[in-house]
């Protein structure tokens, strides 16, 4: 018959050693096990003798008999006895001793973490043969060990649960929410752009503690928003000192760890979360023509390509569900400049901060460019270079998802020209262009400051000025 024995285990065997119990015991080493959770830590067992029998003063008495008997039996001997005048040496005469099998189980059931104050700990003891056993064990947290002593027959026990109850103490259980779901120590599935909201509370087993601060880990290439206008394109950081992890990861990763560090009652405790990121492959290329000088329709001299200049072809594999692609260009380099007829001066205007290249928005779904620029009738000569960065972008499906830009082509051109007679006639002096520039796989977010609009310096003192390029 099972029974549980909240006695310490030491006890146990200090009773066992007053009362003779035969052979010496062989114990295990305990085991700590996590928060309410359960393993069979420790058992012990030994075989002793019992004896009774009828002795010379006629009384029954019940004896544990020594080592040096081998076998069950009726057996002679001599005993201590009790009289009103001490102990005596008495003969015995007919009794019986015989083996017993014992076995005691001990359980190191359940261990609490985090606890301080006077708590109570209901616990319920599964067994074998289906029955339970519950029970309230008082405690200030660490392992609990619960004791059960039976015969070698009887069910043994094969799983516990914990519940804890603390009067004025503080129990620390911290989780990592999204979307009301606890997942802690587990990893989220995402897709580049995508935004997650991850935040700390306290947890199911929290009692008496207060979260005062927390500080979220930098992933690496991870924003909590990005904008983009015709006016800029511009990230913003994350912050990193909330309590919710608030943004998006621009590129790929695979179970990276987000920690949070939670200041809880003075004492820093750590939590964490994974996530793993995904991202589509994709192609990129490009086609090119050559630069010319040229007239448009408006009969305007012109220097740069004529179209179809430059030609991108680009796809995605789905591979991260799916999205919209579309291309961003930015202009790096804008120089133009040449030599006046007015007052033979080398006039030139340089642009190299980033900018959109576009005359009202981004371009978005672009296929061909064409960039050139016009050749203005007051100059002998004229040039001009410009450079260009275009983005592949994907923007997932779902929902609140940001742009990323998952491959780039750099590319650019310069030339120069000649004003023959100076009656408008021109021709081509030099020139230079990428020619079916590739495309570099990146994971990044385009910036910029403003929208592309460069004329020639109307700096000649007369005959004009140039007319805009041509994006």
């Amino acid at each position: 018959m099972k029974t549980f024995k909240g006695t310490p285990f030491a006890l146990l065997l200090l009773l066992c050693a007053a009362l003779f119990c035969g052979s010496p015991a062989t114990m295990n080493a305990q085991t700590s096990v996590p928060a309410y959770t359960t393993v069979v830590a420790d058992s012990w067992s030994y075989w002793e003798w019992d004896c009774y029998g009828w002795d010379y003063h006629d009384d029954y008495d019940w004896w544990w008999g020594p080592s040096w008997y081998y076998g069950a039996g009726w057996y002679s001997g001599y005993d201590w006895d009790w009289t009103p005048s001490g102990w005596w040496w008495d003969y015995l005469y007919y009794y019986y001793c015989y083996y017993v099998w014992v076995e005691i189980w001990g359980e190191s059931l359940v261990q609490v973490p985090n606890t301080n104050g006077n708590c109570s700990y209901n616990v319920t003891v599964n067994f074998s043969d289906g029955s339970t056993q519950s029970f309230t064990q008082q405690g200030n947290g660490g392992t609990i060990n619960l004791f059960f002593t039976h015969s070698a027959t009887d069910p043994v026990p094969t799983g516990a649960s914990a519940t804890e109850t603390c009067s004025g103490a503080t129990v620390v259980d911290l989780v990592i929410k999204k979307g009301g779901a606890d997942v802690t120590n587990q990893t989220t599935n995402l897709v580049i752009g995508e935004p997650v909201q991850f935040t700390v509370e306290p947890g199911p087993n929290a009692q008496n503690m207060t979260i005062a601060g927390v500080q979220w880990s930098q992933p690496y290439n991870a924003y909590k928003s990005y904008t983009y206008t015709i006016s800029s394109g511009a990230t913003t950081a994350l912050d990193l000192g909330s309590a919710t992890f608030d943004g998006f990861f621009v590129s790929p990763r695979t179970d990276e760890e987000i920690v949070a560090t939670v200041s809880v009652n003075n004492q820093q405790h750590i939590v964490k979360t994974k996530v793993t990121v995904s991202a589509p492959g994709s192609s990129f290329t490009t086609s090119t023509q050559g630069v010319y000088v040229f007239t448009d329709a408006g009969f305007n001299w012109r220097i740069g390509w004529q179209s179809p200049g430059i030609t991108f072809n680009y796809s995605q594999d789905g591979a991260a569900g799916s999205g919209d692609i579309f291309l961003i260009q930015t202009v790096t380099k804008a120089l133009m400049g040449g030599l006046c007829m007015s007052n033979w001066q080398s006039v030139e205007q340089l642009d190299e901060i980033t900018r959109v290249d576009g005359e009202t928005s981004p371009i978005y779904g672009l296929m061909t460019d064409n960039p050139s620029v016009a050749l203005p009738n007051n100059f002998y000569n004229y040039h001009a270079e410009h450079r260009f960065v275009t983005y592949l972008m994907f923007r997932s499906s779902n929902s609140g998802s940001y742009p990323v830009a998952i491959r780039k082509v750099i590319w650019g051109w310069n030339g120069s020209a000649n004003n023959l007679g100076g009656g408008g006639y021109w021709q081509l002096a030099s020139e230079s262009h990428s020619v079916n520039p590739s495309s570099i796989p990146i994971f990044d977010l385009p910036t910029w400051i403003g929208n592309f609009k460069f004329t020639s310096p109307p700096l000649c003192s007369s005959g004009g000025g140039g007319g805009p390029i041509e994006p």
